[in-house]
């Protein structure tokens, strides 16, 4: 998983390079603008465009049939129970292709909320860091060690009760800054990010080596086995994308963007829909 993880991330990396320098919103339009049109195309390669075509038309028929028969409520009835039995068939039709890209389409996105879901830190802005042990043990002896450009503001907070420690700190300068969490002779490492450009790749957890830790978090390496830490986490600022004056997550965009550019191109590039 982890080297999976790693391919599919240093893919994702040289996608976005070219785009790294431009403004979030119009880096995801074109992102979203690609999406839909690739998932039209698959959706074209997977799915029986000719019976999807005479199912449509079929249940254009029956739609003018219950609008002309206004006065006959058999007719009209019979209209809707066939409209009715059509559209279940094209749920059908539509399932194969929606199946094929379930999966990569949840890979991608995944991959995108590293980019899109939260930006970096800026240089004196504060972050919340959090670490939970993996098992009891006495939280006063959890420490965190910071290098230069990088200090904590005030003390640690302990919660016995969840077994977490949370400390804030205060970047001073950008780049990839390195901190080191010490316990019991143990230590383990983790890098925040400190970066006034535009976007840039963010990993805000250090997963757990459980399967769906590791593939909702892949930008960076599962703790090892034996880790003292359970989880690691920096709380960096939710990104929000601006959509006509409207702020809005992400995937929100997303969706809308790449929704609207395979409608506006399925006619050029006749795909039944």
């Amino acid at each position: 998983m982890e080297l999976f993880n790693r391919t599919l991330s240093l893919a994702t990396d040289l996608v976005m390079a070219p785009l790294e320098r431009i403004s979030p919103s119009t880096s995801l339009l074109l992102l979203s603008s690609a999406l839909g049109l690739l998932f039209l195309l698959v959706f074209r390669l997977t799915s029986n465009q000719d019976a999807i075509g005479r199912l449509r038309r079929r249940m254009g028929a029956h739609l003018l049939e219950f609008r002309l028969f206004q006065h006959s409520l058999g007719i009209q009835w019979s209209a809707l129970s066939r409209m009715l039995l059509a559209n279940l068939i094209y749920l059908k039709y539509v399932a194969r292709p929606l199946l094929v890209m379930l999966v990569p389409l949840g890979l991608v996105l995944i991959q995108l909320d590293q980019w899109y879901g939260y930006r970096p830190l800026k240089p004196d802005e504060t972050a919340l860091v959090s670490l939970k042990l993996s098992g009891a043990g006495d939280l006063t002896m959890v420490r965190l060690q910071t290098g230069d450009g990088l200090e904590p503001v005030g003390r640690p907070l302990r919660s016995p009760h969840s077994g977490e420690v949370n400390w804030s700190v205060r970047p001073q300068r950008q780049g990839n800054l390195l901190m080191t969490f010490l316990f019991e002779g143990r230590q383990l490492q983790k890098r925040i990010v400190i970066s006034n450009q535009a976007l840039a790749r963010v990993s805000a957890v250090t997963p757990s080596r459980n399967f769906w830790d590791v593939l909702q978090h892949p930008g960076e390496p599962p703790l090892p086995p034996d880790s003292f830490a359970e989880r690691i986490s920096v709380d960096y600022p939710a990104r929000r994308i601006d959509l006509l004056g409207w702020e809005t997550h992400w995937l929100v965009f997303l969706l809308i963007v790449s929704t609207l550019a395979a409608l506006a191109f399925k006619r050029l590039l006749r795909v039944q829909i």
